[in-house]
């Protein structure tokens, strides 16, 4: 990290990739892995104009991978950070900090050789308020949804879900154990993403 600072010089921070844990879900495995993927096919460094056009149109989609940043696996550069310090809140800090230094002008780089071990398998009711609470922070400090619920319906949707993860449950040879155990989680997510989207819309949240 501490050489892709130096390499560098206008970025303002580096992170890196999450592993499971080695007793982690096959599900849990997957879905990180699946996520750090688009940063290991993306340029090292990033900024707002690595696609100015993208930057300059709002679009969602570019700005929450501009501003993803995990500061469990990351080093600032602190003649940065000491301008623009880690925001004092409760949850998703390290991403308000990334979105400050993206419009300030700033790179951030991934460094793809530095992992950790860094997972959770919530259980039903915790899985349900974390999803609960993620579209509800976007929404009040980024402005955008992420989450639209579809036309269907929540069984339509958790359906579609399911259908997945079955199909790829039975590709790599998951247990039937460790499938129930998704698709319940599925329906605490799906539940708890559209409570979240509910209440922005009837309080009208909207990004400060």
């Amino acid at each position: 990290m501490v050489s892709l600072l130096e390499a560098y010089p206008n970025a303002a921070g580096a992170f890196g990739r999450h592993i499971a844990r080695p007793t982690a879900s096959p599900f849990t495995k997957r879905d990180l892995t699946e996520h750090f993927k688009r940063f290991e096919a993306s340029p090292i460094a990033v900024s707002k104009d690595t696609d100015p056009d993208r930057w300059a149109s709002g679009d969602a989609d570019w700005r929450q991978f501009l501003h993803f940043y995990s500061d469990n696996n990351s080093c600032l550069r602190r003649s940065v950070w000491q301008k623009i310090p880690l925001p004092n809140v409760n949850f998703g800090e390290d991403q308000l900090w990334a979105d400050r230094i993206i419009r300030e002008g700033y790179q951030k780089v991934y460094a793809r050789a530095a992992t950790v071990y860094h997972s959770h398998d919530y259980d039903y009711d915790a899985t349900g308020n974390r999803a609960e609470e993620e579209p509800i922070f976007f929404k009040v400090n980024f402005g955008y949804d992420l989450i639209k619920p579809e036309k269907e319906d929540l069984e339509v949707t958790l359906a579609k879900w399911n259908k997945t993860d079955s199909r790829w449950a039975t590709r790599y040879g998951i247990s039937e154990g460790e499938l129930r155990k998704r698709l319940h989680l599925n329906r605490a997510r799906l539940e708890g993403f559209l409570s979240g989207y509910r209440k922005c819309a009837e309080a009208d949240l909207r990004a400060a």
